[in-house]
């Protein structure tokens, strides 16, 4: 994916868009879990309201008979 179409979300830890989406996909689902499993945060703390947006945005990706119990 060109780099226009998946932005950098974290400046200091150079974590794109994508990867943080994957984290999600994977079972992350608050921002200590995407910093743990990406680095997104760990630095100066400017991404996370984009990295909470992604959460939201990911949560209500998945509708409600998906979820595990």
């Amino acid at each position: 994916m060109p780099a226009a179409e998946d932005p950098l979300i974290c400046l200091c830890a150079h974590v794109r868009e994508s990867v943080v989406v994957a984290a999600l996909r994977a079972g992350s689902r608050d921002e200590t879990a995407i910093r743990n499993a990406t680095g997104a945060g760990s630095g100066c703390g400017d991404c996370l309201m984009d990295v909470a947006d992604l959460i939201v945005d990911q949560e209500l990706s998945v509708r409600p008979g998906d979820r595990a119990s």
